[in-house]
């Protein structure tokens, strides 16, 4: 039995208000006033990002190949080479002393999502012999496969993102980049008219005899393929691809494929990911596992089939179409059958049993919402613990609790929550008695990590484009940080006055909250990320947009706190193209756009986590000459030593080897060594006396009849 207390436990309201402008939503319900920002002094423009291939060629001593690749001196590594494959799977990573906060957030995020597609762990290094470190050095790049010792990833300025760094220890696994796999004529088309002679060696493509595929199709979304620009010295494309659709796809810095996904898991022959997430879009009629309480509600939730259920008149203003896809005429969802019931009816599901590997998980789901008015209906989520043998619900505990009126909209709710090891979720909702009344759900997902710090989507967004230009930006609503500072997000649809054409514009800046006066000022060192959420069907595989920076004492008085309603603002003026959010992946679902902010304070951080961070520098990369095959194998460290050592033999015939005469050497020898004869003298002495010592305890002990000793009290003769 599912035991629950519904009635009494949806208290807590989140209502919307009626209103005809664009609505932007987010957790705690709608906003009714679609604010315009125009003072454009106040938005402080961050530099674009740059690609991988962009930065490097700046540098050009670090003798790479493929971009990125600093090759071994004992020549080129391929995956096929098992070899350099590492032994396990746990690999072990430092922090170089000097490399900044930004970059240090990129790495957790880049490991985290190891974790949470594959069986890679990188764990802190404690003592162990071989490593990763990650350096700040010039540009960014990594040797492919496992060199042994300590094995740098150069994360220098501009590779902070978490694509790039997930890309460069991609390298290090041992896996090249994609457009140079032995079948890639039949997908691309090298332009070598655009590349500089002395650079089209970073085209190279690989056999069989190097790499293997894995038997993973050849992939344009990958993070390791190349920009259709990379190395070009016109501005012109240097990869066409021969399906035209997939050209603005290829050189993607957002994070994994699932094809990059699929490579990793066949390398390692990985089974599960090590963190277990879990999504369910109640396309199956098996509805992910989802049961009913059959003992315990009033009445039934139904999956409906948009186009094929028939024979329940619940409602004639339930959606024409679900929440994940959005697509009219189709799709399906989890609907409160209400037919013929009475106000006050209970209605609970619960999932099947779920899995924690960490301490906080991110839940997720959609919701529809379209009640008459003075309708008091409510849907509840629930966290039901649960007896470990035979999965039956214990007790359950409110999660979050959600009222009123929410028109016609499939709505998002996200929020963080702290899961037993083993748990199941319980769905709930009651009845008003109105018979136009709709409760639906759908898109239950929860990810074994934290939700991002917060959210907003903007509905009816074909709206908003059509009311706005160039220049036009919208504020969020007011949103707070988990320290608690308060926060605005300035999103431009048309692009700022200084966007490039065709880009949307974001900004993040702060504002006048409640907790201002107990906070801590300035508001230096946090990691500002800011994304367009793709909100394909499983969020696990999602790929959003996103840029990030860190605050600190180049932004001035703007991170002070705030003197007015909203500060000045940081942010990108071509954040992302619009065709991008429009035409690709699922940036736009059922004309809503959501924005995911993520706040990570780097000072807490930079505490909990110092012996992370390498006690001392190791020396600056030099780059070695290759050496022979049959050579000893170099670490890096030996490479960056560099002693002058005159043989021997080129000293025969010089009067002068020294400036320290002769007799000189010979006083400091025959001091020395009389030193050391009166040292071991005295111990000699000591150790004899101990000896006696000792000696007549064992004797005193076995007069008492005492045979064993306790070490740590031996001198007490204590039995053990």
């Amino acid at each position: 039995m599912i035991k629950l207390l519904v009635v009494a436990a949806l208290l807590c309201s989140v209502s919307a208000v009626n209103q005809r402008n664009v609505r932007l939503g987010g957790k705690g319900g709608y906003f009714t006033k679609q604010a315009t920002f125009d003072n454009e002094a106040a938005l402080n423009n961050i530099a674009d990002d740059e690609d991988i291939f962009d930065i490097n060629q700046r540098f050009t001593d670090q003798h790479l190949v493929d971009g990125d690749v600093l090759p071994h001196p004992r020549g080129r590594n391929a995956i096929t080479d098992t070899s350099l494959y590492w032994p396990t799977t746990t690999i072990p990573i430092q922090f170089g002393s000097l490399l900044p906060l930004l970059a240090v957030s990129g790495i957790e995020d880049a490991r985290q999502e190891y974790e949470m597609r594959t069986c890679f762990s990188f764990p802190d290094r404690v003592a162990e012999e071989d490593y990763l470190i990650y350096q700040p050095r010039s540009g960014c790049w990594s040797y492919v496969g496992k060199q042994g010792g300590a094995q740098t990833i150069s994360i220098g300025s501009g590779c902070e993102k978490m694509s790039t760094i997930e890309h460069e220890m991609m390298h290090a696994i041992g896996i090249y980049h994609e457009q140079s796999r032995p079948d890639r004529d039949g997908y691309v088309v090298i332009e070598t008219q655009n590349i500089d002679a002395d650079k089209v060696y970073n085209f190279d493509k690989y056999t069989y005899d190097d790499v293997d595929d894995r038997r993973v199709p050849y992939d344009y979304n990958s993070v390791m393929h190349y920009g259709d620009t990379s190395f070009s010295n016109n501005g012109e494309k240097t990869i066409v691809t021969i399906d035209p659709a997939f050209q603005d796809v290829i050189g993607q810095r957002r994070t994994f494929s699932e094809g990059d996904v699929d490579m990793i898991n066949r390398m390692y022959s990985c089974a599960d990911p090590l963190r277990v997430s879990y999504t369910c879009n109640f396309d199956e009629e098996s509805v992910c596992g989802y049961i009913q309480d059959r003992s315990g509600d009033d009445i039934d939730w139904i999956r409906y089939v948009i186009g094929e259920t028939e024979g329940k008149a619940i409602s004639a203003n339930l959606p024409l179409v679900d929440n994940t896809q959005g697509t009219s005429g189709s799709g399906s969802f989890m609907l409160l059958d209400t037919s013929g019931k009475k106000a006050g009816n209970t209605g609970n599901m619960a999932s099947m049993r779920l899995k924690s590997r960490n301490d906080k998980q991110c839940l997720e789901f959609g919701y529809y919402m379209d009640l008459d008015a003075g309708s008091d209906a409510a849907l509840a989520i629930y966290m039901g613990t649960i007896d470990q043998t035979t999965g039956d619900i214990l007790t359950t505990a409110p999660l979050v609790t959600i009222t009123g009126d929410h028109e016609n909209y499939w709505n998002i709710e996200r929020f963080t929550i702290q899961a037993p090891s083993y748990y199941k979720l319980v769905v709930a909702a009651k009845t008003s008695g109105f018979e136009n009344d709709v409760i639906a759900i759908d898109d239950i997902s929860v990810l074994d990590k934290p939700c991002d710090t917060n959210y907003f989507v903007i509905n009816d967004f074909s709206q908003l484009l059509a009311s706005t230009v160039k220049g036009d930006g919208v504020y969020s609503p007011l949103l707070y940080t988990d320290e608690g500072y308060a926060f605005k997000i300035l999103f431009f649809p048309q692009g700022s006055s200084s966007s490039a054409d065709g880009y949307v514009g974001m900004y993040f800046a702060l504002a006048q909250g409640e907790n201002d006066n107990t906070l801590t000022w300035p508001f230096y060192n946090h990691v500002i990320r800011m994304m367009v959420v793709d909100q394909g069907p499983d969020a696990l595989t999602r790929m959003s947009q996103y840029s990030n920076y860190l605050t600190d004492e180049n932004g001035g008085s703007v991170w002070d706190q705030p003197t007015t309603e909203v500060s000045s603002s940081w942010g990108y003026a071509s954040f992302m193209p619009l065709s991008d959010i429009l035409n690709t992946r699922n940036f736009v679902k059922n004309d809503a756009v959501m924005i995911s902010i993520n706040v990570r304070d780097m000072n807490a951080y930079a505490r909990e986590h110092a012996r992370a961070f390498a006690n001392q520098e190791p020396a600056p990369f030099a780059a070695a000459p290759l050496i022979k095959e049959s050579d000893e194998r170099l670490t890096e460290e030996h490479k960056d030593v560099n002693i002058n050592i005159t043989p021997c033999e080129q000293q025969q015939g010089k009067e002068e080897v020294s400036t320290m005469s002769t007799s000189t050497v010979i006083g400091i020898t025959l001091g020395c060594s009389f030193a050391v004869f009166v040292l071991m003298s005295l111990l000699i002495l000591c150790i004899n006396q101990s000896n006696k010592q000792a000696l007549m305890a064992i004797a005193m002990a076995r007069s008492n009849g005492s045979s064993t000793y306790n070490n740590q009290s031996y001198e007490e003769g204590k039995k053990v």
